[in-house]
C-alpha cells in the first residue's frame, strides 16, 4: 500500500511552494506574491503562510527583504532552468460547459503555463454525445506524442471500476498520476477528497443546527457513496443519536451510472417512500446535489417548505445547486489540479507514490438557513 499524506496545511503549502521554485514557476531573483495575496490564494490565514515561507528563508531558497518582499534566492537551485516538458491530461470535457474535470484541467494547465510547460489534452468526450472514450485508448494517444508524464482525472469512474481499468493499461514507463473521487488500494500516486469526511461534513452541519433527526437519500450503489454514508454515520454516533434518529432510503439502489438522471432517481425513491409512511422532516441528505434536487420536488408536491419545513443538502457544487439555493459540499477541484502538478514533477524527479488526500469545502445556503420545528 503507497502511503497517504496527510500533512498539516502549512507543510502542503511549503511543499507546494518548494514545487513552484523547482519546475521553475518562480524563478531565480523573482518576488513572490504578498503574503497577503498568498494567503488568498492558499485560503489561509497569514500566519500559516508565514508557517510555510520560514523553512523556505531557512534553507536559502527564498530570501525575504523587510521593506520589498521576499524573493527567490539567486541560488545555484533557484538559478536552473525548469526543462520545458508535456504533460498529457485525459480529461472528459464536455461542450460548453463547466464541468468538474474542466475545472482541474483548467488549474493545471496554468500552473503548467506558468512554469513554461506545455499541457497536451486527450478529451474522453466524443463530441456531443456524451459518449466516453475508453481510458486505455485515451492513454495511448497521448503516449504516441510521446508526452513526459501523464494526468488522469477520472473522477467519472468508481474507485473499483478504475483499479479494474488500469489492470488493461500499459504507460510503457511514462509517470502517470490519477485524481479521482476515493482513495486507491494500490500503490499509485494520486490525488483524491474525502467522501467519508464529506459525509461527517454534511451531518455535522445539520447537528450544529439542531436537526436530531436525519434522512439520507441514497438511491444507488458505488464505494464513495458507502463512503459518504459512513462518514454521516461517524457524525451521527459522536452525537449520540438513537439508532433511529437515522433513516437511509434507498429506492432500486442500482449502481450509479450517468445514464439515469439523478434527479428523477431521487424524486422516485423519496416518493415511494412516502407511500412507506416518510415525509419530508428534519435534515435530509441527497447523495449528490441532483439526488437532492429530487428530494425538493417530491417535497414541493406535498407543499412542504424548504427551510421550514426541513433542511435539504447535497454534495458536488453542481451549477444547479447555486440556482436552486442548496447547501452543497464542494470538491477541492483547482486544489486537485494543482496537486496533480506538483507530483507529477515529483514523479519525473523519481517519486514516491505518495497519495494525497483532500477535503471538500462546505458551502451555505438557504436549504439549510432555517431551524428545526419543535
Amino acid at each position: 500500500m503507497a502511503e497517504t499524506t496527510f500533512v498539516a496545511e502549512y507543510r502542503r503549502i511549503e511543499a507546494d511552494m518548494r514545487n513552484r521554485v523547482r519546475i521553475g514557476q518562480w524563478r531565480a531573483g523573482a518576488m513572490l506574491p504578498s503574503r497577503r495575496n498568498l494567503a488568498e490564494q492558499y485560503a489561509v490565514s497569514s500566519v500559516t503562510i508565514n508557517r510555510a515561507l520560514l523553512p523556505l528563508i531557512t534553507d536559502g531558497l527564498l530570501r525575504a527583504d523587510d521593506r520589498r518582499g521576499t524573493f527567490v534566492s539567486d541560488t545555484d537551485d533557484a538559478q536552473a532552468s525548469a526543462i520545458p516538458c508535456v504533460f498529457g491530461i485525459v480529461a472528459a470535457l464536455q461542450p460548453d460547459e463547466v464541468t468538474q474535470d474542466a475545472l482541474i484541467f483548467k488549474a493545471m494547465e496554468q500552473t503548467l503555463t506558468e512554469a513554461g510547460h506545455t499541457a497536451a489534452l486527450c478529451n474522453r468526450t466524443e463530441g456531443y454525445s456524451h459518449a466516453l472514450r475508453p481510458l486505455a485508448d485515451s492513454v495511448q494517444m497521448l503516449l504516441a506524442q510521446e508526452v513526459d508524464a501523464i494526468a488522469v482525472i477520472c473522477l467519472d469512474l468508481d474507485r473499483v471500476q478504475l483499479e479494474e481499468k488500469l489492470k488493461l493499461i500499459d504507460f510503457q514507463g511514462t509517470p502517470a498520476v490519477f485524481i479521482l473521487a476515493g482513495q486507491l488500494h494500490l500503490p499509485l500516486p494520486h490525488i483524491f477528497y474525502d467522501n467519508r469526511i464529506a459525509g461527517y461534513q454534511a451531518a455535522k452541519h445539520l447537528l450544529d443546527a439542531g436537526y436530531r433527526e436525519l434522512t439520507v437519500v441514497a438511491p444507488f450503489t458505488a464505494s464513495w457513496v458507502t463512503e459518504r454514508l459512513r462518514g454521516i454515520e461517524d457524525a451521527c454516533l459522536q452525537a449520540n443519536l438513537p439508532p433511529d434518529a437515522l433513516r437511509v432510503i434507498a429506492g432500486d439502489a442500482q449502481p450509479w451510472s450517468y445514464q439515469g438522471d439523478p434527479v428523477v432517481i431521487g424524486h422516485d425513491a423519496t416518493h415511494a417512500a412516502l407511500l412507506a409512511g416518510w415525509r419530508p422532516r428534519g435534515g435530509i441528505i441527497g447523495m449528490n446535489d441532483l439526488v437532492a434536487l429530487g428530494v425538493i420536488w417530491t417535497a414541493e408536491d406535498l407543499g412542504c417548505e424548504m427551510g421550514r419545513d426541513y433542511a435539504v443538502l447535497g454534495f458536488d457544487d453542481h451549477p444547479s445547486a447555486e440556482e436552486h439555493s442548496l447547501t452543497t459540499l464542494r470538491p477541492p477541484l483547482e486544489a486537485m489540479g494543482r496537486e496533480a502538478v506538483r507530483l507529477l514533477g515529483e514523479e519525473l524527479a523519481g517519486g514516491h507514490n505518495h497519495q494525497v488526500r483532500l477535503r471538500a469545502n462546505l458551502i451555505k445556503r438557504a436549504s439549510t438557513e432555517g431551524r428545526p420545528r419543535e
